[in-house]
């Protein structure tokens, strides 16, 4: 059963619970509790050391003795344990390790910062990044208010071995550094390496999160930069992807992904997402709260073999790729406010906080991620918006050609309407979902375009099957299908057969773009929700949404003129680019 922590930086010990302040002044210590799947605290007699981290135990085991210095901030007296904390994969654990949580306490030893490793539900003593006053002193790769710590998490980033990380956006003169540690044969950790920022005051290293985004089994990271600033650009803040290669974490190049707003604090926040469509690739989302005048959005990145679904690595050197246009989906808290009446209409905030790791919280199968909304109009204590991931029905769309013999721009017609008067082509669009169907039935909608965006174009369309008037000359056309339970179901391919016209004064030297998207038809689910009331979520498994890679597409064709003995013949020739659409509802 998962495990979760809560952390307050501020408090020694708690005030109830049968415990007493054992200092004479009160630190900013930190302390967290370790709660149980129902994010309760557990019985009395369970509490103490097994559900506590406090840095007194984290450094001295079991004893509360009071200490010099757990009052003196250029020790342990301003360490804020638990400015982040992260569970350690089960499947990363050492023998003995029980449940393994990393803690931050960016505070320890005159804001150099620390990390600690602390098996929760026992009474061993933490292992410390940072031991002592003079271990930090000399260790000069770690800076004085540097603020490691701010930001931790783990993986096996190199050659499979396991290294715990911790990020420091304040260190190497300001350019922030994210360090890496390991564990000696005694368990002991030990500063391996670091990557380290581009741009002073850009906050590298203020957010992390560990997944699997090129599907290659070994660890990839995400680094937050959020205060960096695009200049000339209008842009702000970052994130930077950096990728495995036979086992071993590329540092010295990422995917470069940059804000849309100067102030939008675009990687914040971060978290890994798991597989949401599937593909075998780990995606993750990126916290913009100040985005669209400080109501904030949430950004989510499909994995794909060159990290990114939409985009490869950019070289050393290369422009930062803009978020929004190679995010697969953008979560805004203006449009969670119109569409869900539970929200207030002034959420704002939102994506200053992420949890994802691959968390399912209503149990159908596919992640979920809740983000934080620190303003929420009425509620003074914010919002935690829980976004829930739909099922996902796969489906293979792709077009038949294999009736195009070559057309004629002088002639008239085509083997799909003889009788035209002007040069035409057909082809079939097709598609095969990989999911049984229910008894209810399956209904999408079919819609293709030619040219999109302009206002007249030079091809007109028509559905062989009641597509229309043939008079129309209609550039879009759209069909419903209905599937139903035992026929039309899984893997059985549909084709609707379309007809293209080509005007005689047409420019054929620059090719015709298509767009191509299929559907489902179905209600949108609704949250009616009153305080109290006790009324459950909808089943989201009765919403369920195509997997886009394959849903929307667009290609373009290209007519070509080839001379031979008898006539000059116009080839087709169609390539396919992708694009999305939103992958999960609220």
């Amino acid at each position: 059963m998962s495990n979760f922590v809560r952390c307050t930086v501020r408090d020694v010990s708690p005030p109830s619970y049968g415990y007493s302040v054992v200092d004479d002044r009160r630190g900013i210590l930190g302390l967290c509790y370790v709660l149980g799947a129902d994010l309760r605290l557990p019985r009395r007699s369970d509490l103490g050391y097994k559900n506590l981290v406090v840095a007194r135990e984290a450094v001295g085991g079991k004893r509360l003795e009071p200490r010099g210095a757990f009052n003196d901030h250029a020790r342990w007296g301003a360490c804020q344990v638990g400015a982040a904390a992260d569970f350690v994969r089960r499947e990363d654990l050492a023998r003995g390790d029980g449940d393994l949580a990393l803690f931050g306490a960016p505070g320890c030893f005159t804001w150099r910062g620390n990390l600690l490793g602390k098996s929760v539900g026992s009474i061993r003593r933490a292992d410390a990044a940072l031991k002592d006053m003079e271990e930090a002193a000399a260790a000069r790769e770690f800076d004085k208010h540097g603020h490691m710590g701010l930001a931790v998490t783990s993986g096996r980033y190199f050659s499979g071995e396991v290294h715990y990380v911790a990020g420091a956006p304040h260190s190497g003169e300001g350019r922030g550094k994210v360090h890496f540690f390991g564990r000696d044969g005694d368990g002991e950790l030990r500063p391996e390496r670091a990557a380290e920022g581009e741009e002073f005051g850009a906050g590298f290293g203020y957010s992390l999160a560990t997944l699997d985004a090129n599907g290659d089994t070994s660890s990839d990271l995400a680094v937050g930069a959020p205060f960096r600033d695009g200049g000339k650009t209008g842009r702000g803040g970052a994130v930077h992807l950096y990728l495995s290669r036979r086992g071993r974490l590329r540092l010295d190049r990422a995917v470069r992904i940059a804000g849309a707003d100067r102030e939008s604090q675009f990687g914040l926040s971060l978290a890994s997402l798991g597989d949401l469509n599937r593909d075998g690739f780990a995606d993750f989302a990126a916290g913009a709260p100040y985005e669209d005048g400080g109501r904030g959005a949430v950004y989510v990145f499909l994995g794909g073999p060159s990290g990114l679904r939409a985009h490869g690595p950019t070289p050393d050197g290369a422009a930062f790729l803009k978020a929004e246009e190679v995010a697969d989906q953008v979560i805004r808290a203006r449009d969670l406010s119109s569409s869900v009446s539970v929200l207030p209409p002034r959420l704002s905030g939102l994506g200053v906080s992420l949890a994802g790791g691959g968390m399912d919280a209503d149990g159908n199968g596919y992640p979920d991620l809740l983000a934080g909304a620190y303003g929420s109009g009425d509620l003074r204590d914010g919002a935690a918006v829980l976004l829930r991931a739909r099922p996902i029905i796969d489906i293979s769309t792709y077009v038949d050609d294999s009736q195009l013999r070559g057309i004629d721009p002088g002639s008239s017609g085509c083997p799909d309407d003889e009788e035209a008067e002007e040069a035409c082509f057909g082809f079939k669009a097709c598609f095969s979902v990989d999911r049984e169907v229910s008894e209810r039935g399956l209904g999408l909608k079919f819609e293709i375009e030619a040219e999109p965006g302009k206002p007249v174009s030079r091809v007109w369309l028509r559905l062989i099957n009641g597509g229309g008037p043939d008079d129309s000359r209609e550039k879009r056309v759209e069909e419903s299908i209905r599937l139903r339970n035992g026929r039309g179901g899984r893997r059985e391919q549909h084709c609707t057969p379309v007809v293209g016209y080509v005007s005689t004064h047409a420019d054929l030297q620059t090719p015709v773009q298509f767009a191509m998207r299929y559907s489902l038809i179905q209600e949108e689910p609704r949250i009616e929700y009153d305080r109290g009331s006790g009324r459950e979520l909808p089943d989201i498994d009765d919403y369920p949404i195509l997997n886009q890679a394959q849903a929307k597409k667009t290609f373009q064709v290209r007519l070509c003129f080839i001379t031979s003995q008898h006539k000059n013949d116009i080839v087709l020739i169609v390539v396919f680019a992708l694009r999305d659409l939103r992958l999960f509802h609220p």
